[in-house]
């Protein structure tokens, strides 16, 4: 079944990081790492766009960015919170009998790195209703372990004759079904993993904010 309602970006921007004090503000090359992500949003086939924060300094800047604002509570503002207790709060509070959208879009400001089209492709593959979740993948060649265990590749082999495996990055992109999200969850069971190869930096330390600035 295709999804005929609207879709609404929600970006989480709490005030508070143990790394970098709101964090969320810090300029990029002159802009505001809120500001790339919200600009992404409102460029893409998003309908509309909210920010959910505890902090008035971010709502501000999100005004300037002409997007809509929920307060985020401070019981769900803490550095322990997860992002699906910020979503759920946010559509329960701009949605509450479900009329209005279908589809959530999650974004995180600390990974500004995302193309658009990312954002319409995973947006679509909802919309159609083929998954419930779609979202951004980077693909790696590198072994993992956890402890003493390998998990991935037995046997040593070069690059070009390995399957990649998929890291899973929804903070760069991830869609999903309204009614996933209200059930506290940021990915259904049937997903589409949209699969790039692009740099992945996720921007929580004094050196990222270096890296982020020579990249972009």
């Amino acid at each position: 079944m295709k999804y005929s309602k609207k879709s609404v970006c929600i970006i989480p921007a709490r005030g508070g990081s143990k790394g970098i004090l709101k964090k969320n503000l810090i300029k990029i090359n002159g802009k505001s790492l809120l500001s790339y992500t919200v600009n992404q949003a409102k460029k893409s086939a998003v309908d509309d766009v909210i920010v959910t924060s505890d902090d008035p300094e971010i709502e501000r800047e999100a005004w300037r960015l002409d997007a809509s604002t929920i307060r985020r509570p401070e019981d769900i503002s803490t550095d322990t919170s997860t992002t699906e207790s910020a979503l759920t709060h946010a559509l329960n509070v701009i949605d509450p009998s479900g009329d209005i959208y279908d589809v959530v879009v999650f974004m995180s400001c600390t990974q500004p790195y995302r193309k658009i089209s990312w954002i319409n492709t995973c947006l679509s593959k909802v919309k159609s209703g083929e998954v419930d979740s779609a979202f951004v993948g980077y693909n790696t060649h590198k072994n993992y372990w956890i402890g003493l265990d390998k998990l991935w590749w037995e046997d040593y082999s070069n690059r070009q004759e390995r399957q990649p495996v998929i890291q899973e990055n929804t903070g760069a992109m991830c869609a999903t079904r309204a009614e996933v999200v209200r059930r506290g969850k940021r990915i259904g069971r049937k997903v589409y993993i949209h699969q790039v190869d692009e740099f992945n930096l996720d921007i929580h330390t004094e050196l990222d904010i270096a890296i982020a600035e020579a990249i972009m």
